[in-house]
């Protein structure tokens, strides 16, 4: 699912910025926000925090903890 996409982006190391996330799913980035922070984080109860590099992309990662336990449940 779409939304499996996301997990796995959001689970690598490195994380996913929005545009690769829009890129896996095609969705457009104000939909991928929106997966984000309500079907992830408020429905599936993922940890999702995010980092902005001086003069790069914001990066989205699940916690490592909540990588953890998701890697556990499949």
């Amino acid at each position: 699912t779409k939304l499996g996409k996301l997990i796995k982006l959001l689970s690598r190391p490195e994380g996913a910025t929005i545009d690769d996330m829009v890129a896996a799913t095609d969705w457009q980035k104000h939909t991928v926000r929106s997966a984000v922070s309500h079907a992830l984080v408020k429905k599936h109860g993922y940890a999702v925090v995010s980092d902005k590099p001086k003069g790069g992309q914001r990066i989205y990662k699940i916690a490592a903890s909540q990588s953890n336990k998701s890697k556990a449940q499949q």
